[in-house]
């Protein structure tokens, strides 16, 4: 009984440890330690400290960290003067950037290696205590998360590389013109996310379409529209500017008084970043994203895709640590061992058990036995309706405690209702004794 007391107790406090809380946010490398764990698993992430303090944030699990990148908050003028990272007696110094004069970021590359916790030392130029608290402490496994991807791009049946301003030269007709650019990404299969950002001059975007082989992959534009501008020209050649853009070319009548030639003018900037994380990377086909836009003829147009790179995402799996902690947990409470001295365990509970449960039997034959001799005195001297309310009253709250409890209510309400019973019947004026118990033979129970 008590181990089985032992388990709903066990049970109820790993559920409630072991809640999973919300990951680290979607597309990025790093995992917040505070989501899991406290400074010195104290509980907070504040502590006192005159000259030096080491602290300790542990990890959810043992897991391999390259990075550091921390928030800290302290008194006003207060900032540590040095902070460091230790693994194995080695201290790698990290770089403290305040923020205001009570906010701090302390960021920097830790040897990369597996931690279990990581041991932060912070240092100041002071002989008077202070406090500091640990906002937010990330770590990462990846000593770099963006890498330049490999990519080329193709305009007029030419290739160009990265970085590269492209010049594409009017065909002096004074009217709208159709592009077409193709940027290939060539080693895609090691990323998760793919970003593409650059410029265009005198050239307006229209559409983007993203593909490997015959698969469309999603992606999100970061792009300001391009400002087409009409030019309009009087009879005294003076130039005025529109934002008026009917998509064509060509010239107008504007308001009588000259023509106007649409334009693209301007420079636009552009970021494009595509994400793969859902596809098949056996595929062998590069990745091609067609951008088409509209350019004025007389001018032509430039493009330059200044950078291609490829992101790594880490998923946060310590929530999963969960279990590890549940199953260790029920080790620890029972015993690892699952051979015979388990089964002996629950052959000696299941013979106190049935002990029990003769001994509950014999006893209540003889308190039955009084009950049948007596209850001719209890209808006597009682009228049930003198405390039927009081019954009423019971009856309500027990039902209500059978709905609660479902298919377990009667481990709970059997005993209560004999309890109250048999202590009405103790009130009742005749009955003031209770037939003992009778004494156990050696040989078994008494008959």
């Amino acid at each position: 009984m008590k181990r089985i007391l032992s388990l709903i107790l066990g049970a109820a406090l790993v559920v409630v440890l072991a809640v999973p809380v919300n990951a680290s946010e979607s597309g990025s490398a790093w995992i917040e330690l505070l989501e899991f764990s406290t400074v010195d698993n104290s509980g907070q992430n504040w502590f006192r400290y005159i000259s030096s303090a080491v602290v300790s944030v542990p990890t959810p699990y043992s897991m391999r960290l390259a990075k550091i990148d921390m928030l800290i908050t302290y008194p006003s003028g207060q900032i540590p003067s040095k902070v460091q990272v230790s693994y194995n007696d080695t201290f790698y110094n990290l770089t403290i950037t305040a923020i205001d004069s009570t906010t701090a970021r302390v960021y920097g590359k830790i040897q990369n290696n597996f931690y279990s916790d990581v041991r932060i030392h912070f240092s100041r130029n002071s002989d008077a205590q202070s406090y500091l608290e640990i906002l937010s402490c990330k770590v990462t496994p990846l000593p770099q998360q963006e890498v330049l991807a490999s990519a080329q791009v193709l305009i007029g049946g030419a290739y160009y590389p990265q970085n590269h301003i492209i010049e594409v030269p009017g065909n002096e007709l004074s009217e709208s013109a159709y592009a077409q650019i193709r940027i290939d990404v060539l080693d895609w299969q090691k990323y998760d996310m793919v970003t593409i950002w650059g410029s265009a001059t005198t050239f307006a975007l229209s559409s983007i379409r993203a593909t490997i082989n015959k698969t469309a992959l999603p992606y999100e534009l970061t792009y300001i529209e391009s400002f087409p501008t009409g030019e309009t020209v009087d009879y005294n050649y003076n130039y005025t500017y529109t934002e008026n853009y009917s998509g064509g070319g060509g010239y107008g009548n504007v308001y009588g008084s000259g023509d106007t030639a649409i334009e693209f003018g301007g420079k636009i900037l552009y970021a494009l970043r595509i994400d793969l994380t859902n596809i098949d990377r056996t595929l062998t086909h590069p990745m091609n994203i067609y951008l088409t836009g509209v350019y004025y003829g007389m001018y032509g147009y430039t493009f330059n895709c200044q950078y291609v790179s490829g992101n790594i995402i880490v998923p946060d799996t310590s929530n999963a640590s969960w279990w590890n902690r549940f199953t260790n947990f029920m080790s620890d409470l029972f015993g690892s061992d699952k051979g015979q001295e388990s089964l002996d365990d629950l052959q000696q509970s299941s013979s106190s058990i049935s002990q029990g449960a003769s001994d509950i039997h014999a006893f209540e034959q003889s308190q039955q036995a009084v009950l049948d001799s007596g209850m001719s005195t209890i209808q006597n001297a009682v009228s049930y309706t003198s405390f039927m309310a009081a019954l009423v009253f019971v009856q309500k709250y027990a039902n209500m405690t059978f709905d609660g409890i479902s298919q377990y209510a009667i481990v709970f309400t059997l005993p209560l209702f004999l309890g109250l019973f048999f202590f009405l019947c103790s009130r009742i004026p005749g009955i003031t004794r209770w037939k003992p118990r009778p004494p156990k033979s050696e040989g078994g129970d008494s008959p």
